[in-house]
């Protein structure tokens, strides 16, 4: 009904997703890394200077969640390529690409090992 209250709602919103990132952090590096370094991991994945943006209403809160969420989607996708993981990467790619057009850079991140397999098979 108040713009302040909607513009502090969305100030808790932007927070909490960015807060988020700590998820896909914490996956990706549980991947390589035993538990406990793996929390510290994504302990360091929300102290990132780009926190302090969560004030101020950007498409940046949204993205880095994402990012790291296509990251391991990616990395899902590489380690075992199913039709399933491949569409959660592409549906996660498309998400990314909604919010910032620079995730077009993962199309050639993504295409570079998948080339990589098909040229060293011939």
């Amino acid at each position: 009904e108040s713009v302040p209250s909607a513009y502090g709602a969305v100030k808790t919103i932007d927070s909490l997703v960015m807060s988020l990132a700590a998820i896909p952090g914490y996956l990706l590096a549980r991947r390589v890394v035993r538990m406990r370094y793996a929390l510290a991991a994504a302990a360091l994945t929300v102290c990132v200077p780009s926190m302090a943006y969560t004030c101020t209403v950007m498409t940046e809160n949204a993205f880095y969640p994402l990012f790291l969420l296509v990251v391991l989607l990616l990395a899902l996708a590489l380690e075992r390529p199913t039709v399933g993981r491949q569409l959660a990467f592409l549906v996660g790619l498309a998400l990314a690409f909604a919010t910032r057009s620079q995730a077009v850079a993962f199309v050639p991140a993504s295409l570079q090992p998948t080339v990589t397999a098909w040229c060293g098979s011939v």
